[in-house]
């Protein structure tokens, strides 16, 4: 982050100034750094969303499946049915 030329340019340009500018040059420079800190977590987010799915989760068995919403309720229902199932089987 320390290394954008725009963090570069606000930071040369604080050192350069006369004393009575730089309290608005630091307020500035940290301005820009928040921006920038901000731009960077959003590129490391897209990075992360572009690798990342539900899809991926089942293919590496984080999940067991991605149930559609109209699915959702007959899904919760056969998985209480095979709990009760399995647990009747071992009474």
């Amino acid at each position: 982050m320390e290394l954008d030329e725009r963090v570069v340019a606000a930071h040369d340009a604080l050192r350069a100034a006369p004393e009575f500018q730089r309290p608005a040059l630091r307020e500035a420079l940290e301005d820009v750094r928040d921006e920038v800190m901000l731009e960077k977590r959003g590129e490391v987010a897209t990075e992360f969303d572009a690798i990342h799915s539900v899809h991926r989760a089942v293919s590496v068995g984080s999940l067991d499946a991605v149930i559609a919403p109209e699915n959702l309720r007959p899904a919760i229902v056969a998985e209480i049915e095979a709990a009760y199932a399995t647990e009747a089987a071992s009474e």
